[in-house]
């Protein structure tokens, strides 16, 4: 049984990988509205962690993403994990199984894993302490790591994914992501930055801190319909101050790169701790005073993301991200109109 599910997922890899190229053709359509990459259009591969992002051999990596479209976040979507994409794309083969089989059965003896982990949301497995890594001048080794996913909300069967590889990969709906994790010895080694907190003024000036959704909670969809139930409320089009509060152990907040992402509104081409968003328009279809908790729902209920990368080299990045809601209501009345 094994040995078949670990041929399923390496053919799958061995396609995907083969067919990355392919996809990007097909789905090479805009995903933002703007070049701050801010107004989100389509389906996107937002973030995906890595914690730690540099790691000492035998500590434990917990591997997530977050994945949304222009309707708000992607639930439990089909995804492909490639725990050491550089032995794949190179074609590196295991010897005792012949030219048709990639490295990926290796990789998963190596990480302890089983092959259904790798079609997991979040991937966790453990650097062997034994592995003989090459390291650079800076001491570190750099291991690439790919995610595949497919954001079509009717595939949730491998299997469908593997007899109809070519449909997917036409109709648009593969998305790519690649994260390098670093593997050292360094006694300093990087660390993610934390969100502390995130708070919205209309304005009045009066500041209100948000609920979050964390890339680290524990239950992501219960954070998210605590958050989505909580929302900053404020009038269509409505000029409101972005306000966050992120720190970094190895490097101050301003040196910190923000990326603030939504469903609708206007950024205004920035990404500062401090940002002016001006509130989406006011969707009268959704209903009179109707509203729905869920966001992919309620044309009026728009997430907004926090991206907040260090400013390391750029697939070495450690990154985080936060989520909270606002619902925008009909635009407010000039009494003197």
């Amino acid at each position: 049984m094994y040995y078949a599910e670990t041929r399923m997922i390496n053919d799958i890899a061995a396609a995907l990988i083969t067919l990355v190229l392919l996809a990007f053709f097909f789905g090479c359509g805009e995903e933002f509205e703007d070049k701050s990459q801010s107004l989100l259009m389509k389906a996107e591969i937002l973030s995906v962690v890595l914690e730690p992002p540099e790691a000492e051999p035998g500590e434990t990596v917990r591997a997530s993403f977050l994945v949304s479209d222009q309707y708000g976040v992607l639930d439990a979507p089909l995804n492909l994990w490639v725990p050491a994409a550089d032995s794949a794309v190179k074609g590196e083969v295991n010897p005792e199984r012949g030219k048709d089989s990639l490295a990926v059965e290796d990789d998963l003896k190596r990480y302890g894993l089983d092959p259904e982990d790798l079609l997991s949301p979040v991937l966790v497995f453990t650097l062997p302490k034994d592995d003989q890594y090459q390291l650079n001048e800076a001491g570190q080794s750099p291991h690439k790591i790919s995610l595949f996913v497919a954001v079509d909300e009717d595939a949730t069967d491998p299997d469908a994914l593997k007899q109809d590889l070519f449909g997917y990969v036409a109709r648009g709906v593969l998305r790519l992501a690649y994260r390098t994790l670093i593997v050292s010895r360094r006694e300093n080694r990087n660390h993610n930055p934390i969100i502390d907190s995130i708070s919205v003024s209309g304005p009045d000036g009066a500041a209100r801190e948000m609920k979050l959704v964390r890339h680290s909670d524990a239950d992501l969809s219960a954070a998210r319909l605590e958050a989505a139930a909580d929302p900053f409320v404020t009038p269509a089009e409505t000029e409101l101050t972005i306000s966050a509060k992120a720190h970094d152990p190895e490097q101050k907040a301003e040196e910190l790169r923000y990326q603030w992402i939504s469903t609708g509104g206007d950024f205004q081409g920035r990404r500062k701790m401090e940002q002016p968003f001006s509130a989406p328009e006011y969707d009268e279809g959704a209903g009179d005073g109707e509203t729905n908790p869920d966001g992919r729902k309620d044309p009026n209920l728009h997430p907004v993301w926090l991206i907040v990368r260090d400013n390391g080299a750029d697939d070495t990045l450690g990154q985080a991200w936060a989520e909270f809601y606002v619902r925008v209501t009909p635009p407010a009345i000039n009494a003197s109109e």
